[in-house]
């Protein structure tokens, strides 16, 4: 009895970031290389560099908050 493949082909791809110009190397099923916006390396979510400046903003605005309060008592 023969056995059948069960596996497609596996191809060494590039995957490349359009915004770093960053470059992965990694196997898929597909020959063809890859383009994405946004990499681990740049994206704000993975960096976090856009959310320490959110939280710092909103510590700010509390505290001006708090000072307004203080200020009609």
């Amino acid at each position: 009895m023969k056995q059948k493949k069960n596996h497609l082909p596996a191809h060494e791809i590039i995957i490349g970031c359009i915004s770093c110009n960053q470059e992965y190397q990694t196997t898929s099923t597909s020959s063809q290389n890859i383009k994405v916006e946004s990499c681990s390396n740049c994206n704000p979510f993975y960096t976090g560099s856009s959310a320490s400046e959110i939280k710092v903003g909103a510590v700010e605005k509390f505290r001006q908050r708090v000072q307004k309060t203080k200020d009609k008592v």
